[in-house]
């Protein structure tokens, strides 16, 4: 088994060629920049790597930047997806469209979303995932997998950032934070989530019948505040939290209220289980630390 993967600059995409190993074709931004890309570009790539799965963890993901940047969003997110799908459907290439919560309004639900829930994208950002997962869907070999709020460790070329780590941050100079304590979701580690696409990956090009839409993230479901407070006991901070609404923050882009994704369609296969959010965030912190330490 091949596999191209871009956006391998980002947490996602660096952890996905980590435990690829031999088996990942890591794509630069060079490679095909998805603000540029063509279909000469992209049929190119394909035919000189000539992988069995082409994985897009590229995205355009300033959530509230992109209420301004609206066509950079839609390029990245929709226009560039359907230029990939469209090449690697000519080739029979199976195509991995990573997606996002945000696609699930949840004002009122208070159930963990399931694949075929109906989607109501709310915000420049969500609309424009919502319309790349379209574009996925519109090959015969797809997945198109869902997750949220990602965190791992943060390759060196990455300008990105993630919440533990800025919480982290913040903790060397204040001793008191507003944090958000009304939207429900369930915060990931990108190398459990890598590792379940993996499996994922490797099931479906043998069962074809099990591919399309996938719930990845890790298991339970807390509120951004919770989440703060878990990662500073963990570390040994003394922190004081107020917990705020969304409202009280006040950003530019709407957030769901509640977008907890139901992962049971990916753990019927039988393939290996993804932890809860609690576990991996101490696996991570814990790697942070030995990280440190060498």
């Amino acid at each position: 088994m091949k596999v191209a993967i871009n956006g391998t600059s980002g947490q996602l995409g660096s952890a996905l060629v980590r435990h690829l190993g031999k088996q990942a074709i890591p794509l630069s931004r060079t490679d095909g920049d998805l603000e540029t890309l063509t279909e000469k570009q992209i049929g190119e790539i394909l035919d000189t790597t000539r992988p069995d799965v082409f994985a897009n963890s590229a995205a355009y993901t300033q959530v509230d930047k992109a209420e301004l940047e609206i066509e950079r969003a839609y390029q990245i997110n929709a226009s560039a997806v359907s230029t990939i799908a469209e090449a690697c459907q000519k080739r029979d290439i199976l195509f991995v469209q990573f997606s996002t919560d945000y696609v699930f309004t949840g004002s009122k639900q208070r159930t963990p979303f399931v694949e075929s829930d109906p989607i109501s994208p709310q915000g420049i950002y969500a609309a424009s995932k919502a319309m790349g997962e379209a574009y996925a869907k519109s090959v015969s070999k797809h997945l198109i997998l869902r997750t949220c709020g990602l965190y791992g460790h943060i390759p060196q070329a990455s300008k990105s950032g993630n919440f533990v780590l800025t919480m982290l941050r913040l903790a060397r100079s204040r001793d008191f934070l507003k944090i958000v304590n009304d939207q429900h979701c369930t915060p990931s580690y990108v190398e459990d989530v890598a590792q379940a696409t993996i499996h994922l990956i490797k099931h479906c090009l043998n069962h074809s019948s099990d591919s399309g839409v996938y719930h990845l993230t890790n298991q339970g479901s807390t509120n951004w505040k919770d989440f703060a407070e878990q990662i500073f006991s963990l570390s040994g901070i003394p922190m004081k939290i107020q917990g705020i609404t969304t409202e009280e923050y006040g950003a530019p882009a709407p957030r769901p209220s509640y977008s907890v994704l139901n992962t049971k369609r990916y753990h019927d296969l039988q393939l290996p289980p993804i932890p809860t959010w609690k576990v991996a965030l101490k696996n991570f912190l814990t790697s942070q630390q030995a990280q440190k330490a060498a």
